[in-house]
């Protein structure tokens, strides 16, 4: 069997599986719904919500003109993510053979293959949709480097005055405070806090949250193993994380932060297409294999161009809890 003949290793079905591939359960994916771009810019409008009020006029008199929302349009080129990997020989060998067992082998092997290669995207897209929350995506890598700041202001980037990690903490007081300035700049409700599970304890230990909560502490404790709810915020416990090559695992939601957003839609992913003729310039992933004559070989590709954008910066407070 020629490497060509199977079909697996033909772009357009390459493309198609692993766009099929199923997503991690990534909670930050869920917070960037995607949207498809022609180009590799991303274009996108800082909105800034007006808290003004209309003004009365009298009967049939002309009606008053009111300014336009206040908007900051940016662009950003987008980060490609592309990464191939050379099949291994027993790959090589069951593409070799004629059968339709042989060939269910080597589609196998060469979708486990694949499937690597798309993890590694899924997961520094999440990290990016993560670090894009702080309020900056900074890439700073040997060959690429490039940053993009999203405009969220000082105060809604706030360093707590006593470490939650201090059982005497006023995390009360300071979830309290947050909320007001969420309400007051966005004017919607904060409704979720994002934490990770060292945070978490720290909440536990917390003589204020204990007597303020009392016995439904304990209670929500004992179903969920962790604090749900409090002053109405809802508390999610994000441990999922990476591990970088050569390196430790590392959270997505670091001991030192915490992360307080609103319920409604602030952000999103701009998917863009790929540059590969091949890929009909289709926005999402794409995949190709090809033959090297020396060192002989087949070679998978996955290529992503996408960005993570913020279009409601008041919608987010990343707060520092370990000062």
């Amino acid at each position: 069997m020629a490497y060509g003949e199977l079909s697996i290793l033909q772009h357009q079905v390459m493309t198609e599986v692993v766009r099929k591939f199923p997503t991690p359960q990534f909670i930050g994916k869920n917070m960037f719904p995607e949207k498809p771009i022609d180009s590799n810019t991303a274009v996108w409008e800082e909105v800034h919500g007006n808290r003004d009020m209309a003004d009365y006029v009298v009967p049939d008199g002309e009606g008053n003109i009111v300014a336009r929302l206040g908007v900051q349009q940016k662009t950003s080129t987008v980060a490609c993510l592309k990464e191939k990997k050379q099949l291994k020989g027993s790959t090589l060998a069951w593409l070799r053979k004629v059968g339709t067992e042989h060939t269910k082998i080597a589609e196998s092997a060469v979708k486990e293959e694949l499937e690597d290669l798309d993890s590694r995207l899924e997961f520094r897209r999440e990290w990016a949709r993560w670090q894009a929350l702080t309020g900056t995506l900074t890439i700073d890598q040997a060959k690429v480097k490039f940053s993009v700041d999203y405009g969220i202001d000082a105060t809604h980037k706030p360093t707590v005055g006593t470490a939650w990690s201090d059982v005497s903490a006023d995390i009360i007081g300071d979830l309290a405070a947050y909320k007001e300035i969420m309400q007051k700049d966005s004017s919607e409700a904060a409704t979720t806090v994002y934490l990770n599970s060292t945070v978490m304890s720290y909440l536990i230990k917390n003589t204020g949250l204990k007597s303020l909560m009392g016995e439904q502490l304990k209670t929500q404790i004992l179903q969920s193993g962790s604090i749900t709810r409090v002053l109405g915020l809802n508390f999610v416990v994000y441990d999922t994380g990476y591990v970088p090559a050569g390196g430790a695992f590392t959270k997505f939601v670091d001991d030192g932060h915490v992360f307080m957003v609103t319920n409604s839609t602030f952000a999103e992913e701009q998917i863009a297409p790929s540059t590969d003729p091949k890929s009909g310039y289709r926005p999402g992933k794409f995949s190709k294999s090809w033959v090297e004559e020396d060192p002989a070989g087949i070679w998978i590709l996955i290529e992503l161009n996408s960005l993570p954008i913020i279009k409601r910066v008041e919608n987010i407070i990343y707060i520092d809890i370990l000062p």
